[in-house]
This record gives structure tokens, C-alpha cells and sequence, in this order.
């Protein structure tokens, strides 16, 4: 389910079909992000997975790989960093069907 906030008209992907390829995912992007984001379950916990520009050029820290998936917790929120990123979209949805 769309969040009113998270069109991203120009995002390199169709984000809704990101969401809709992961089982379980939801879309947490809100209006003032750069790129989509989304929740999903990994295992027993939660995730948070921020998406990234595919050019370089165009993201917000050009050293940060393009999908990066972050533990996360209700009560302390997510971790310092992610504990697994990936560079590919098909890398990504394969993770996410194991």
C-alpha cells in the first residue's frame, strides 16, 4: 500500500513493484526522503531497506552502496549501519526469497 508521500516519479525502478517483489514489504518512504524506503521481515526481526539512485552521481553519498538493509528494533530504532548491502536489484529480491 502507497504511502501518500512517496510518489518518486523519477526513481530508476517502479518502487511499487520493489515492494510488491519482497515478500511482506511495505513502503515507509515519507515526503522529505531522497529515495524510497521500505519494511519488511528478514528471518525473525524487522528490516528497514533504504533504496538508492542506480547513477552515482545522483545519490546522497556516492560511497554508499545502492540498496542497504538495516536491523530493525521498535524500541531503539535501526542500527549504526546495515549488515548487509547489495548493488543490484535482482540481488536484493533474491536475498529476501531464501
Amino acid at each position: 500500500m502507497p504511502k501518500a508521500f512517496s510518489p518518486f516519479p523519477t526513481y530508476d525502478d517502479d518502487f511499487q513493484a520493489i515492494v510488491a517483489a519482497i515478500p511482506g514489504a511495505v513502503d515507509d518512504s515519507w515526503h522529505n526522503d531522497t529515495c524510497p524506503k521500505f519494511l519488511a521481515k528478514m528471518g525473525e526481526g524487522l528490516v528497514i531497506v533504504f533504496c538508492e539512485w542506480k547513477d552515482v552521481d545522483y545519490r546522497e553519498y556516492s560511497d554508499v552502496p545502492r540498496f542497504c538493509v538495516y536491523h530493525l528494533d521498535p524500541l531503539l530504532g535501526i542500527d549504526d549501519a546495515p549488515f548487509i548491502t547489495f548493488e543490484t536489484l535482482p540481488e536484493l529480491v533474491e536475498e529476501f526469497h531464501r
